[in-house]
């Protein structure tokens, strides 16, 4: 091996470091431009906001989603709607049926509401004077059998669908002002309309829940709120308190934990300052970038301690870490941001702009760490001399013997190690073929919702609360009677089965006189409401609105793209229409497939590139073969363990993989590298192995379990999309460590043992 080689003056790669070489050359610098960055960034946070539209994550530009902008275009407020479900011991007396009434008509008055369907809106059909007397009459005599009345209520063709089977539940659908939006006006709104119902309902003995798309939007948005503040204050005291028991030392621990700190303020308030929302998504980033930060931040600070333990000088303990572990940080930094940036592939607009968020932030969390902990290192640590002998303390020293005793297992049993993790590579990349996609939107929901409680007792009483709609199209007006389009449509949508409910202008017109009412005298006869949801003031286009049973993005996919299939045999049949199915359901039911599949692919190339990174930055095709198998391992082995189990591939679960992949790759970066300084010393492989798990394991096992609490945190979240997240995150992470301190070894060893000389690079 050549001279040079072995005494290196400067590792390869410190380039990479440059933020923290700049920081410990020019202190005084630093430190005015982090604080200017800080203190603009706090100002910042006061002008973030949440955003509650979850179906935009599944928005990928296909049909569905073009003809569901047409239908929010011309019928402003559809799908949006908030629903009251009203809830009695037994079948609604006659003081129950009038209270409903009187709720009906008082939310009329409510300030942000435009309108009100219940089973009060049910009518007569008109009589010869043209007046339809409405079902419910102003004076309903307490104690009265209204069985024949909830009977006639519950078959009325236009609102019975708003009154349950069994009489013990009804709906009230409230169209509110589209323009309502934000976590403030939202609450606004939903207060306003519970101390007007709350009483009346208390007074007759009934109970009121709301629920409903806008609801169940706020509901996501106060989770989101919850999250961001508890969540993230629990995970940075969590990783404090092992920061504490890692270094035992006050100035280590702010070294290693107010870089992120900053790097979490930097990222909220380019939020804040640019307008761009916190998503069900983005939610998670404080987290992430905490716990990578901190990852980083206590790879730098344990190299700072060992360089001082050593006995060099305090600016020269300094530079000799941003040499040495700087590097390696630079290359974690950027390989989990390539991981995020492979997101930008999705058809998901949402989606990619979350995959840029999160390279970004994790970046800016880079640059936090390398000019933040060399800085506080130059502030804190003057003068201090660690203890030699126990450098970490007692954690850090059960760690370091427990790193040491995996990998020399690893070196000694490298084949069996090695054989054993390909046919498990081999075995679980049948699970990940395998596995579908699945997306639930009750997983947005807290289980302790009343919102969502509603959704089950409509799912179980009503038959569901999900629906969708059909949008016709035609080229020329009609104003007299609903298109032929529209007619075969209704007619072949209420022949199915699987829905149990379909409203248009045909059942309108069906209720009125036999159906030989024209479209003007339909629309002056029924709650204008209805008649707004139903036909455009064109008369060109026409909603037609099916209810369904509650189901996975699986059956219903099937379900949806074979009536799908049906429209178009009718829509062929008749020239001059387009019949298109549209709504937030089935955008996301048919969308949610697409993105998760296509993130399931990217994941792949993710991996690719990361490795060829590894290969490059070591410079050793050999070392980049020898993180292959353990990079794949975690992933497959997690999606093998849910395919088996009967489980589905959530969007959480694919970017849980997407981004623990970017995170988990980072400890094989800092072995390979420190490898690869130990290898360039003139060691064979294994003793190099032995000395990077000498001074690298308590580092590695340290920060993983720092990233692990800092997942396992969110199962504290009241969103299951967020706690499911968190413990797939969890999963990849404790895998990838073992695979680093094991397979990495076994491979080395296999690889590189009899072809040192020739694995050095000219």
């Amino acid at each position: 091996m050549d001279a040079t080689l072995r005494k290196p003056t400067r590792p390869r790669g410190s380039l990479l470091a440059l933020p923290g070489f700049l920081s410990a050359r020019y202190p005084r610098l630093a430190l005015i431009l982090i604080v200017l960055l800080t203190l603009t960034a706090a100002a910042g946070l006061s002008s973030l906001y949440f955003d509650d539209d979850v179906e935009s994550l599944f928005d990928v530009g296909d049909s569905i989603s073009r003809a569901t902008e047409r239908l929010h275009t011309t019928f402003p407020g559809l799908g949006n709607d908030l629903l009251v479900l009203v809830e009695a011991k037994a079948p609604f007396s006659a003081s129950q049926l009038t209270a409903i009434r009187e709720m009906h008509l008082q939310l009329r008055f409510v300030a942000g509401v435009k309108g009100v369907v219940s089973p009060a809106s049910a009518r007569e059909p008109p009589d010869d004077k043209g007046y339809p007397a409405p079902l419910i009459p102003a004076e309903l005599k307490a104690g009265r059998n209204v069985t024949p009345l909830l009977r006639t209520l519950r078959d009325h063709p236009l609102v019975g669908f708003l009154l349950a089977p069994d009489a013990t539940a009804a709906l009230i659908i409230i169209d509110h002002d589209p323009k309502i939006r934000g976590l403030r006006a939202s609450a606004r709104l939903l207060r306003d309309i519970r101390a007007t119902i709350g009483p009346v309902a208390s007074a007759a003995g009934l109970t009121v829940t709301m629920t409903g798309t806008r609801v169940l939007r706020h509901e996501v948005v106060r989770a989101l709120n919850r999250d961001l503040l508890v969540l993230t204050a629990i995970g940075a005291f969590i990783a404090l308190l092992l920061c504490i028991a890692f270094f035992r030392n006050l100035p280590m621990v702010v070294m290693a934990f107010v870089p992120p700190v900053l790097a979490v303020i930097w990222m909220l308030g380019a939020f804040g300052l640019s307008g761009t929302p916190v998503t069900a998504l983005s939610n998670v980033l404080p987290t992430l970038i905490m716990v990578i930060a901190i990852c980083d931040a206590m790879h730098l600070t344990w190299a700072i301690r060992r360089a001082l333990t050593d006995g060099r000088a305090l600016p020269d303990a300094v530079r000799h870490a941003l040499e040495v572990a700087g590097p390696a940080c630079a290359m974690t930094s950027l390989t989990t941001a390539l991981a995020c940036l492979t997101l930008l592939a999705s058809e998901s607009p949402a989606v990619s702009e979350f995959g840029l968020q999160a390279a970004a932030a994790v970046m800016a969390a880079f640059v936090a760490v390398l000019m933040g902990v060399p800085l506080l290192a130059l502030m804190l640590l003057r003068g201090w001399r660690p203890a030699p002998a126990r450098p970490g303390g007692d954690l850090a020293e059960a760690l370091r013997r427990a790193a040491l005793a995996m990998t020399a297992f690893g070196i000694r049993h490298a084949r069996l190690v090695a054989a054993v993790a390909l046919a498990l590579l081999a075995v679980s990349m049948i699970g990940y073929q395998r596995i579908e996609a699945s997306y639930v939107y009750r997983d947005y929901l807290s289980a302790d919702s009343p919102a969502n409680r509603a959704v089950g007792v409509i799912s179980d009483k009503f038959g569901g609360i999900d629906h969708f709609y059909v949008l016709v199209e035609t080229d020329r007006a009609h104003h007299d009677a609903p298109p032929p389009a529209l007619v075969a449509a209704h007619r072949a949508m209420a022949a199915r089965p699987q829905l149990r409910g379909v409203y248009s202008w045909v059942s309108v017109r069906d209720w009125l006189r036999g159906g030989r009412a024209d479209a003007r005298t339909i629309a002056a006869k029924i709650p204008p409401r209805l008649g707004r949801l139903m036909t455009s003031a064109d008369g060109r286009s026409f909603a037609l609105i099916a209810y369904m049973p509650n189901m996975d993005s699986r059956d219903a996919g099937r379900l949806l793209r074979q009536l799908g299939r049906m429209l178009k045999t009718i829509e062929r049949r008749h020239p001059g229409s387009r019949i298109s199915i549209a709504g937030l359901m089935p955008k996301a039911m048919l969308g949610s497939p697409k993105v998760i599949d296509r993130l399931k692919v990217s994941l792949l190339f993710a991996v690719i590139a990361a490795l060829v990174v590894i290969g490059l930055f070591v410079r050793s095709w050999r070392l980049m073969l020898a993180a292959a198998v353990p990079a794949l391992l975690p992933i497959t082995l997690l999606t093998l363990g849910i395919w088996a189990t009967g489980g589905a591939l959530t969007l959480s679960v694919v970017l849980a993989m997407t981004i623990a992949f970017g995170i988990a790759v980072d400890d094989a970066i800092h072995l390979l590298f420190r490898l690869r300084l130990e290898m360039d010393s003139g060691r064979a492989a294994r003793p190099a192995l032995l000395a990077s798990a000498e001074k690298m394991g308590a580092v590695l096992f340290a920060s993983t379990l720092v990233l692990g609490a800092g997942m396992a945190v969110s199962w504290l979240s009241d969103m299951p999309t967020a706690a499911q997240f968190g413990t797939s995150a969890l999963i990849v992470l404790i895998l990838a460590l073992l695979a680093t301190i094991m397979v990495v070894p076994a491979y080395t060893v296999l690889l590189c043992e009899r072809n040192v000389e020739k694995d050095t690079p000219p």
